[in-house]
């Protein structure tokens, strides 16, 4: 498989914005 910078980085972004938005409020 070919990871381009241009995929892996946004798709990585938004896996994090995610994981915040479904952590953050469990952990407040």
């Amino acid at each position: 498989m070919k990871f381009d910078k241009d995929v892996v980085i946004p798709r990585t972004l938004i896996a994090t914005i995610i994981a915040v938005l479904i952590i953050a409020p469990n952990v407040g």
